[in-house]
């Protein structure tokens, strides 16, 4: 069977039973009145009331489908700590939220992409450094933790370096660059990134 065809029925299975979370999908568009998502590669899907965040067209989401609707709407994104035994890479945000503070390159994941491919991805645009490997840190879902919706849920990945590489700020970076671990606690840091870093690196 065609993977595609295959991805949208399993999907429609897991819809017909207990809560279960389908995607992500790139939102076509939204109509608020109906409250119907139209997706790219994948049926309709409508947004019960307890889903209250304004999703924008063009952005991928993923969704938490109960009794056929969506009661929850989630951003599904990585966030990557590559560290040596005194630097961590720091990239400085170009866009809200968190304008000019200091975070994890890292990024959305995109439809059809694991995390860790996305982490890997997101890692060369934002800085351009290429990795093969990641180790996982762990899931950060915690309701609020980025001001863009409820539910933003993080996948957070490590990797130790022997050496830190040369690095440049691309994509949505304005600054990329190897920052001191002990300078860390006195940088603005964007999202709970701090609480990251220190689950990555023991401390």
């Amino acid at each position: 069977m065609n993977p595609d065809l295959m991805r949208q029925y399993v999907d429609l299975i897991s819809e017909a039973s207990a809560p279960v979370i389908i995607g992500s999908y790139k939102l076509v568009s939204y109509d608020p009145a109906t409250r119907i998502a139209k997706l790219d590669g994948h049926k309709d899907i409508e947004l019960a009331t307890t889903s209250q965040d304004r999703i924008k067209p063009g952005y991928n989401y993923a969704f938490e489908i109960a009794n056929g609707k969506a009661i929850r709407v989630i951003l599904m994104v990585v966030d990557t700590v590559i560290y040596t035994d005194t630097e961590v890479l720091m990239i400085k945000r170009k866009n809200p939220p968190f304008a000019g503070h200091w975070a994890l390159p890292g990024g959305f994941i995109d439809p059809g992409e694991t995390p860790k491919q996305a982490a890997i991805r997101e890692l060369v645009e934002e800085t351009g450094l290429e990795v093969s490997a990641l180790n996982f840190v762990g899931e950060y879902k915690t309701p609020g933790r980025d001001p863009r919706m409820e539910n933003v849920w993080s996948y957070a990945f490590s990797l130790h370096v022997d050496a830190k590489e040369s690095v440049q700020a691309g994509d949505d970076a304005s600054q990329a660059e190897w920052i001191p671990i002990k300078q860390l606690n006195k940088l603005k840091l964007a999202f709970d990134h701090a609480d990251i870093i220190k689950q990555a690196l023991g401390v």
